[in-house]
């Protein structure tokens, strides 16, 4: 709630005159209300000079630098915008906003000492909001990102598809989720994140792969199947083969999920570990991937059910696969299976200005959702990824004011 200084004083003056024709001599109704209304004007008075406050059922995911953390905070409090809590980013392209030692990331320039995200976190809370910690597992660098390509420094951890290659219909760069420096950079990221900002009230986690082809080909990850079932995924028939009619396939690509959840479950469990097991965390995932046949399951391996169940997650963010022609069955569908969960997060409908790795509008985005008439009774989780798109994020979300 916010006070206008105006209506606060129009109020004060109606208290002065009623205190000032207050009955006298002795008359104890008349003192007993003096005291309250005394009493109120104080509490008034103090709330002239408090900051503008924010309040509501949606999110806001920020990304610094391109975008101005600061100006959105008082944005977002001046306007009193519907929003309850942003996320910011603090990993992008192998960069990240604080120094993180002994990892193969690299603290982006300006933000070498780290006080930054503190100063933004404390900004965030004088205003009423919650602030979450990003992280995109394993997505480390998206096409149409102005920054450098963490994999030119980073070779030995880039993802492969079934091409054993990393380009054409690849929708980002991905890091191989079953290399070592990946996996032990991923823990003590998070528990930097932890232990530098004990005042974040949580973590938001983008784990999957890609939605576009199927990786896990590189060498750390066929030598991984290898040992689990003396098979190398090179020898299979990743295409043009119903799975349900061969064994060996089905074994793989039902395999595959459990790995990127074993991954989720040690990267949340570093982070708890130092934060503390209250710490809440918020992980993205395609909405229908309940609704999904195990081949395409096994293509993005986001199985939030299981992170749910398991209490790996506390709140999902479904993301709505707008490319598939039956998304909005497969969205309602992810819904009615979270509702009979019965878990006691809560579930958010992902608005985004990216779809499989290409920049789409945020209002484009939107009025998907709205013409199919899904978004109804879902808060929001905003993502814009351009400082245009966060405009345009800001607009949707005063509409709904």
């Amino acid at each position: 709630m916010s006070w206008n200084i105006g209506s606060v004083g129009h109020w004060v003056g109606r208290l002065t005159v009623r205190l000032g024709t207050a009955p006298s001599g002795g008359n104890t109704v008349g003192s007993r209300t003096c005291s309250h209304m005394c009493k109120l004007v104080v509490v008034l008075l103090g709330l002239v000079g408090a900051p503008a406050t924010a309040d509501g059922p949606h999110i806001l995911r920020l990304m610094p630098p391109q975008m101005d953390v600061d100006a959105t905070l008082d944005a977002i409090a001046a306007e009193e915008l519907p929003i309850g809590a942003v996320v910011i980013e603090v990993l992008q392209s192998g960069q990240t906003l604080f120094p993180v030692p002994d990892s193969p990331f690299i603290t982006r320039e300006g933000f070498e000492e780290g006080a930054q995200l503190q100063q933004w976190i404390a900004a965030a809370h004088e205003r009423g909001l919650k602030v979450y910690a990003g992280v995109d597992l394993l997505r480390w660098h998206l096409h149409f990102s102005p920054d450098p390509d963490p994999f030119e420094r980073l070779p030995e951890l880039v993802d492969l598809d079934t091409n054993l290659s990393c380009e054409g219909d690849v929708d980002a760069m991905y890091a191989s989720l079953w290399e070592d420096d990946v996996r032990l950079g991923l823990a003590v990221l998070v528990e930097q994140l932890a232990s530098r900002y004990p005042d974040l009230d949580g973590l938001y986690i983008q784990p999957h792969l890609s939605r576009t082809a199927y990786m896990g080909f590189s060498d750390a990850g066929r030598v991984a199947y290898i040992r689990h079932a003396q098979v190398d995924p090179v020898d299979l028939p990743m295409y043009g083969v119903d799975d349900a009619e061969h064994d060996r396939l089905r074994a793989y690509m039902e395999w595959r999920p459990t790995q990127l959840t074993q991954l989720l479950t040690e990267v949340v469990g570093a982070y708890r570990g130092a934060a503390g097991e209250e710490s809440r965390i918020i992980a993205n995932g395609a909405a229908g991937y309940p609704a999904l046949r195990t081949r395409h399951k096994a293509s993005t391996c986001d199985d939030w059910v299981t992170w749910l169940l398991e209490g790996a997650v506390d709140d999902v963010v479904m993301e709505p696969t707008l490319w598939r022609a039956q998304w909005a069955a497969e969205l309602q569908a992810g819904r009615g299976m979270f509702e009979r969960l019965r878990q006691p997060g809560d579930v958010y409908l992902r608005v985004a200005g990216e779809q499989r790795g290409e920049i789409v509008p945020i209002e484009e985005f939107w009025s998907h959702l709205t013409g199919a008439e899904v978004s109804d009774g879902l808060p929001l989780f905003v993502t814009p990824y351009t400082s245009d798109q966060l405009m345009a994020s800001l607009e949707l979300l005063r509409s709904l004011k």
